[in-house]
C-alpha cells in the first residue's frame, strides 16, 4: 500500500509546454441552470482533448475537469495550457493510457454565484454533460445512461481546481456509483460550511465517510487524489485537516482509497494543478486496471 502523504512528482520540462492544438476541439451540449426549481434551459461549451491516435471506434477512459474562481474550461486546455501536451507525453510513455478529458464549467449564466453552483454542478454533469459526451464520444459505458455509467465507472474520473475542487467533491457525494475516482485539488470540502475542510474537519470528515457508505458496494471501489501546493497555496490549511481527519477514518478511508499530495514550493495557479495531474493521473488510471 502507498503511504497516506503521496509526493509529487515533477514533470519533464519537455512535457511543459504548449502542444498540437488540433487535439482540442469545443463540445456544445444542452443544460439547465439547476440553481433554481424552474431550471432553466440554455447551451454551453466544454473543450475535449482527444489523444495521439485517436479512433472514433476505440475505447477511452474519461477525466472530466472543472476549473476555478475567474476562469474558464481554457484554463486546462486553452492555447496558452501546457497540460493537452503534457497529457500527450505522459500516453506516449505509457504513463496513463490513451484518454479523453472535457473540460467543463460550473459558470452559469442565471445565477452568479459561484458557491451555490459548484453545490448543484452533479445535476448537470450527470443529467447533461456525461450522457451527451459519452454518446458523442467512445468511452466504456455500454450505454450512456445511468446503468451503463455504473458499469464503466472504473473508466472515469473527476477533478477540479480551487472551486472546482469544491464542486469535485460534492460530485463525490452524489455521483460515486457513476465515478470511480476523484482529484480535488486545492480546495476541501464545503458540504457543512464554507471552507468546512479547515474550520470542521472531523465533522467534514465523518459527514464524507456516510455519504461514501451510503453507496453500498460501490463504496468498496473508489480513489481520491487529493492535493494541494504547500504554504504558499491557499487552500493548503483548509484541505490538509480535512484530509488529516480522514486518514483517522481507515474503514472508509484508508490507503487503497485515499491519496494525499502537497507539491512543495508550488502555491495556488496552474503550476501547482499540473504537477498534481502528472502524480495522480497515473494512480487513478494507470494505477488501477
Amino acid at each position: 500500500m502507498l503511504p497516506m502523504l503521496h509526493p509529487h512528482r515533477e514533470p519533464p520540462k519537455a512535457y511543459l509546454r504548449p502542444g498540437n492544438r488540433e487535439s482540442v476541439t469545443p463540445f456544445i451540449y444542452a443544460t439547465r441552470d439547476y440553481t433554481h426549481p424552474e431550471q432553466r434551459p440554455y447551451e454551453k461549451e466544454a473543450l475535449v482533448y482527444t489523444p495521439p491516435g485517436f479512433d472514433p471506434q476505440g475505447r477511452y477512459d474519461v477525466l472530466y475537469l472543472i476549473h476555478g474562481g475567474g476562469c474558464t474550461p481554457q484554463w486546462y486546455l486553452g492555447s496558452k495550457s501546457p497540460l493537452p501536451h503534457m497529457l500527450d507525453s505522459m500516453i506516449g510513455a505509457g504513463e496513463v493510457p490513451p484518454l479523453l478529458v472535457c473540460a467543463v464549467s460550473y459558470l452559469n449564466p442565471y445565477c452568479p454565484d459561484a458557491t451555490e453552483n459548484c453545490r448543484a454542478y452533479h445535476f448537470e454533469l450527470v443529467q447533461d454533460v456525461m450522457p451527451a459526451f459519452e454518446r458523442a464520444y467512445p468511452t466504456y459505458a455500454p450505454a450512456p445512461d445511468k446503468a451503463g455509467f455504473q458499469q464503466s465507472r472504473k473508466h472515469r474520473a473527476f477533478g477540479g481546481y480551487s472551486m472546482g475542487a469544491m464542486a469535485t467533491w460534492a460530485v463525490l457525494e452524489q455521483a460515486l456509483d457513476q465515478i470511480a475516482a476523484f482529484l480535488p485539488m486545492s480546495g476541501d470540502c464545503w458540504a457543512l460550511a464554507t471552507r468546512g475542510g479547515g474550520s470542521q474537519p472531523e465533522a467534514t470528515a465523518r459527514h464524507l465517510k456516510q455519504r461514501v457508505q451510503a453507496f453500498g458496494a460501490f463504496s468498496r471501489d473508489y480513489c481520491i487524489f487529493a492535493g494541494s501546493g504547500d504554504g504558499r497555496d491557499m487552500a493548503e490549511p483548509n484541505l490538509t485537516p480535512q484530509i488529516k481527519a480522514m486518514e483517522q477514518l481507515p474503514e472508509t478511508f484508508g490507503p487503497e482509497h485515499l491519496y494525499h499530495c502537497v507539491c512543495e514550493g508550488y502555491g495556488h495557479d496552474l503550476d501547482t494543478a499540473l504537477r498534481l495531474l502528472y502524480t495522480g493521473l497515473p494512480l487513478v488510471f494507470g494505477g488501477r486496471a
